[in-house]
């Protein structure tokens, strides 16, 4: 059998459509395609990213994290034909500018 559509896993789903009548004739299928991204973990950094306090870490690191951030809010803003690995990629920028942040002593 065909495996049951989960949207919550990425990956391309091809859904199969067609009819049937009352006398088991079947009608011509026609096929939808979509394409599914897992955008938890982004989602997620985005979210404890934008709690940080800035006040409280040296300055070094500041751009590039401001800037992974710009970026990962951008690309969940704008998800039309993204890729997992595109979306894997802003989710790692944005989470190696967040470790790469240094409190002040």
């Amino acid at each position: 059998g065909l495996p049951a559509f989960n949207p919550s896993k990425s990956g391309t789903y091809v859904l199969r459509f067609y009819a049937v009548d009352g006398s088991g004739n079947q009608s011509e299928s026609f096929d939808i395609t979509i394409h599914v991204v897992d955008t938890y973990n982004l989602n997620l950094l985005v979210e404890v990213a934008k709690s940080y306090d800035l006040d409280k870490y040296q300055d070094e690191g500041k751009p590039e994290f401001i800037s992974a951030l710009a970026k990962a809010e951008e690309t969940l803003a704008n998800m039309e034909d993204l890729s997992q690995e595109e979306l894997d990629v802003v989710a790692n920028d944005l989470l190696t500018a967040m470790l790469n942040l240094r409190l002040k002593p």
